[in-house]
């Protein structure tokens, strides 16, 4: 290596090293301007977005005894237990917690710092891994993973200048656009660091068995399972994943090389997965209900048209390294990559003719389409595979070594789409395969701006401008406007119903004044002030967004009781016998989401309720005994 070269490295590692923490900073500062700078009006609710209210909880389930304010008056294990803690990844958040207490650090913004820790962790296992799979691509392509991205951000702002923010309709059409913006970059999940940490240790896991891919050294297949075996136990859902990357590059990234030393490190890497996800799932079966919940009230599959304006530039890119690999890998792996590619054309199409015939276009979430079109499209999918196989591709070498990586892509794709078995996959949520695939993609990205360079330089440094561009306005309107709170209304501004850092002074101050006890309030997100209150020490809640995590409930059935109470057609009598069956002690009436005006006015006339407080638009009722 000459001095020159070995400058240039340094300056990448530096480079690689200043985005990794610039990027990690995002999420503690958000945290930080959540807290401390509220919307003028407006008071720090305590949370970031609505599932914070489940992590925080977590991270004092050990100083509160696993306390669970999502408990029903008749929970048989009580308000006190640690099967409502059930779920390996809140032990993470409870250590979280317990360091934060020592250090004396508001449980928001420790919060926020260890989604930044996360965050770095995760990104240097993720540069780790591009080095090993693909060294050549690995910078350019770790760029395009963090920077990269779709046209969300500009259509945003494109959107705002033309004054479309104030329509009602706007979130509903706009929904196409905000893979990338609702949490930041899709690829990342940073606000999690239940996906991060897990994924990190994973990550770390497959990096060891690339490398060992040519040895059977015992050392590193047994750190790689233990790794492997570790973020599938904290995260379930990766477990497959983590094993079908491994997978794919055992039998053709490393074609060619020894069988015996690749098959040791497909046995270990099993174990891992093995390992990991059966007693991830066994700890979660303890809980009283959140496997059930989880599995029966989240169901969707990946939108097409919304993933592909979230990586346009990137799938650009990434076409011209998908098309030279039909010739780097083997005829099982030609079949392979022509039978996913032929199930994704067959679906798009069929996807587009559907929501053209039906009108649905702009409906970003109607799952009616995937499950109508996901079992026809296996007969693209045939059709590719009979091609492949029965077509031979003259081995040009253009692209050597990345074969595997676009069959991980278009494979995982098309699992992340589909909804076959007339919606029966999606009771496994493959929209969260969608985690995964910004990896190959960057990668594939990658690999066709290095043969586009080799051509057109010109062309290529435009392409990369554009994904960049598009990637930094997208995580820029993301940071201020999604998970920060510019230009935030309640019920009013866009996407107002993701935001749960901020409410008015009015329920403010009636929350600051709420006697212990159980309160019901209407389930209303942005934020949810059922939530708001479940942080109050003394104060149970009937309803909120840990009822589906933390709590003997169903979820959706308690939703419904609960929003059938604040209905308007709904009886004085009814709503008693609600009251009565669920240990209500208090009725809050929102001013941060008004309340029917006419609902408030039948509690008001109830003989069995008492007003209690009120404060500009926040109205709370006690009940009253007997």
């Amino acid at each position: 290596m000459t001095p020159s070269d070995r400058v240039h490295t340094k300056r990448a590692v530096w480079g690689i090293a200043l985005l990794i923490a610039g990027y990690s900073a995002i999420m503690p500062l958000v945290h930080l301007w959540v807290a401390w700078a509220p919307p003028k009006g407006m008071a720090f609710t305590g949370m970031h977005h609505s599932d914070t209210v489940v992590f925080l909880h977590c991270m004092r389930m050990f100083a509160t005894d696993f306390y669970s304010p999502f408990a029903s008056c008749h929970a048989e294990l009580g308000a006190h237990s640690v099967r409502y803690f059930a779920t390996p990844f809140y032990w993470i958040y409870g250590a979280i917690g317990a360091i934060g207490r020592v250090c004396n650090a508001n449980e928001c913004i420790a919060l926020g710092l260890a989604n930044g820790l996360s965050t770095a962790v995760f990104l240097c296992a993720v540069y780790t891994f591009f080095r090993s799979a693909a060294p050549r691509q690995a910078r350019l392509a770790f760029v395009l993973f963090v920077l990269g991205g779709g046209v969300g951000g500009l259509t945003y702002l494109a959107s705002g200048a033309l004054g479309l923010h104030g329509s009602t309709q706007f979130d509903t059409y706009f929904k196409w656009f905000t893979l990338s913006l609702v949490e930041g970059n899709a690829n990342v999940k940073m606000p999690r660091l239940y996906y991060t940490l897990p994924f990190a240790m994973g990550m770390f896991g497959l990096t060891l068995t690339i490398r060992n891919a040519t040895r059977s050294a015992v050392l590193p297949m047994a750190a790689s399972t233990l790794l492997i075996a570790v973020g599938s136990f904290f995260n379930v859902r990766l477990a497959p994943l983590f094993f079908g990357t491994g997978l794919l590059y055992l039998w053709l990234g490393a074609a060619g090389k020894p069988v015996k030393p690749r098959v040791a490190n497909a046995s270990f890497l099993f174990a891992g997965v093995l390992l990991g996800g059966v007693a991830g799932v066994f700890v979660m079966r303890l809980s009283p209900t959140f496997y059930n919940n989880a599995f029966s009230s989240v169901r969707d599959s990946l939108s097409l048209g919304a993933y592909v304006l979230d990586t346009l530039p990137l799938l650009i890119a990434a076409s011209v390294a998908v098309w030279q690999t039909r010739s780097d890998t083997g005829r099982l792996g030609r079949v392979a990559l022509a039978a996913a590619g032929g199930y994704i054309v067959a679906y798009a199409v069929l996807y587009a003719a559907f929501h053209t015939y039906y009108g649905t276009w702009l409906i970003v979430h109607d799952y009616a389409a995937p499950i109508a079109v996901s079992d026809w499209a296996f007969v693209g999918a045939g059709a590719g595979a009979v091609w492949a196989w029965r077509r031979r591709v003259p081995q040009s070498g253009c692209v050597e070594g990345h074969g595997w990586i676009a069959i991980w892509f278009l494979a995982f794709l098309a699992l992340a789409i589909t909804a076959f078995g007339a919606g029966w996959f999606m009771r496994f949520t493959p929209s969260r395969i969608h985690c995964i695939l910004g990896m190959p993609l960057s990668l594939l990205a990658a690999a066709g701006i290095h043969r586009v360079q080799a051509r057109r330089p010109v062309l290529a440094r435009a392409l990369t401008a554009v994904i960049l561009v598009c990637g930094i306005s997208t995580t820029l309107v993301s940071a201020l406007c999604f998970m920060g709170p510019l230009g935030w209304k309640p019920d009013a501004s866009p996407f107002a119903y993701i935001h749960g850092e901020s409410m008015t002074l009015a329920d403010a101050e009636v929350i600051a004044h709420m006697p212990p006890g159980r309160v019901l309030t209407q389930y209303t997100p942005g934020p949810q002030i059922s939530d708001v209150i479940s942080l109050r020490p003394q104060n149970s809640v009937v309803l909120g967004m840990g009822t589906m995590n933390l709590s003997d409930l169903s979820a959706s059935e308690m939703a419904a009781a609960v929003d059938r109470f604040f209905q308007i057609e709904t009886t004085d009598e009814e709503r008693r016998a609600f009251v009565r069956n669920w240990c209500v002690d208090y009725i809050l009436c929102s001013d941060t989401h008004k309340q029917d005006d006419a609902v408030e006015r039948e509690l008001r006339k109830s003989n069995w309720l008492q007003l209690d407080h009120e404060q500009g638009g926040a109205v709370l009722f006690r009940v009253m005994p007997g």
